[in-house]
């Protein structure tokens, strides 16, 4: 009988929490914890990214990706989280809301921030909102500028595509240590400016965001091309530390 063994987990497996964990996870916040997603386009930049190690969490932002995890991982099965209205965004407003804090956002084009926030208000009318702007920096300055801006705030939500937010969540962890909570949302400002609560009811029922997108989104069509080479370098890479169970 086939078996895998538990150091065939990689640094990014590590982090990976089920999606039924999301509520717990942002709620700890004695130190500043970075949050994260990954997807079958963003699993291979995480892994080879310099400061993986200063990501606190990482859910499964996809349910392709969560099935690999689920087959190679068996006892340790996950739920898919993504940082949108589908999964966990009300979940992180709400808790916001609750607990009195304030949020800032980076990220999108300017004109998206204002119809994100507008949109997220009128679903969320308690919400406070600190500086938010887009995520477009011309240089070093204007990027320190606008984490400096944020530092009243409590949570920060950065959207700005695989590896920039990350890194740009990274350096407020490190200038501001404790007590934050910075979380990357991919394209959610963007598609909240466009659609409010981007997603169809019954696209969220069948799971398929990933074709909505790639109907709406015509530029992500190439990472669904992409699939068949990411499935295949995670079988391999995931599959070297199989041994048969029946040889020991």
């Amino acid at each position: 009988m086939l078996c895998l063994k538990k150091k065939m987990k990689n640094k990014l497996d590590l982090k990976i929490l089920s999606g039924n964990n999301f509520n717990q996870a942002i709620t700890k916040l004695d130190k500043t914890r970075v949050i994260t997603f990954a997807n079958t386009h963003s699993y291979f930049l995480l892994m080879d990214f310099k400061d993986l190690n200063k990501i606190s969490y990482i859910f499964s932002d996809g349910q392709f990706l969560t099935n690999l995890h689920n087959i190679f991982f068996q006892d340790e099965k996950i739920t898919r989280a993504s940082f949108d209205f589908s999964s966990k965004a009300d979940d992180l407003f709400n808790y916001a809301i609750r607990e009195n804090k304030v949020i800032s956002i980076i990220g999108g084009e300017a004109k998206d921030i204002v119809d994100a926030k507008k949109y997220i208000l009128a679903r969320h009318p308690k919400l406070k909102f600190g500086f938010c702007r887009d995520g477009f920096f011309f240089n070093e300055s204007q990027e320190k500028e606008a984490i400096i801006a944020a530092t009243e705030s409590d949570i920060f939500i950065i959207g700005m595509g695989a590896l920039k937010q990350e890194t740009i969540a990274v350096k407020i962890k490190e200038m501001l240590p404790k007590g934050k909570l910075v979380l990357t949302c991919g394209a959610f400002i963007s598609q909240t400016a466009k659609r409010g609560d981007y997603y169809i009811p019954i696209v969220k029922r069948l799971g398929l965001m990933w074709l909505q997108r790639a109907v709406l989104e015509p530029h992500t069509l190439n990472r669904l091309f992409k699939i068949p080479f990411f499935l295949l370098r995670y079988c391999v890479s995931h599959t070297r530390n199989i041994y048969d169970e029946s040889k020991k």
